[in-house]
This record gives C-alpha cells, structure tokens and sequence, in this order.
C-alpha cells in the first residue's frame, strides 16, 4: 500500500507527482528496508534474533505494510513490522555448551511499527517506532 499525504499547503497533484519520481527505487530498495529494520529490531527484540541467527531462517520475519510519503518530506518511509504469514520454523544449533538442541523461532506477539525512511539507495534511517503496551 503507498499512502500519500497532502494538504490545501501542498496539492494531491503536486504530492503525486513528488512520490512519483521516486516509488520505483523505493521499491527496489525494499530488502535493503527490511535489513535496517531488523537491525532496529534487533535493539528491541534481542532474544529472537538470537535465536533466530542460530539457525538459517527460511522466510523474512518482518514484512512492509506501506510505503508512506508524509507531508514534508519528499522522502519515502516503509512502515515495517513482524510478518503474518511467518511460519515458526525449527532448527538444531550448539549451544555454549556445545549440546545439540533444537531452537525454535516465532515471531513475538508484541504489537507496533518501525518506520524506516529511505535517504538514498541502500541508505536509510530510522524515523521512529512505536511498541504496544
């Protein structure tokens, strides 16, 4: 979903137009989105990244939900959160003492959004995010 945000300061058109010259690289640059943004996560969700980077994961556990172009700015920001079709995925792994055991990855229930704004190609930064209590 592409959300555009315009105002009687700045036209439907104009905004349009401005999200128009660059909705092709924003979408290009999506993986590069999720990469930053699972960085973020992992500041936020240790524990499933930990668990996730011992084993190799199948699927991308977080997905886009939209890109928006918030008035402004002309930049792109991906509205990004843990997937719903993520499927739990299971593995074996060593642990630290070196016992084989399986580690299984869900994807936590916690509620929320990372926004990530595109600057560039492959460069990003973190808008804000937000957690449900």
């Amino acid at each position: 979903m592409v959300y555009v945000q315009y105002d009687d300061q700045s036209s439907m058109a104009s905004r349009l137009a401005i999200a128009e010259e660059s909705i092709d690289q924003a979408f290009d640059d999506i993986d590069g989105a999720l990469a930053f943004a699972s960085d973020v996560s992992a500041g936020l969700f240790p524990e499933f990244w930990k668990n996730a980077a011992r084993i190799e994961l199948k699927q991308n556990p977080l997905s886009v939900f939209s890109v928006r172009y918030d008035i402004g700015t002309h930049l792109p920001s991906y509205q990004i959160w843990w997937s719903p079709w993520f499927q739990t995925e299971e593995g074996t792994a060593y642990s630290e003492e070196w016992v084989e055991e399986v580690v299984r990855v869900t994807v936590p229930d916690q509620r929320g959004f990372i926004w990530i704004r595109r600057l560039d190609k492959d460069t990003f930064e973190l808008e804000r995010y937000w957690l449900a209590e």
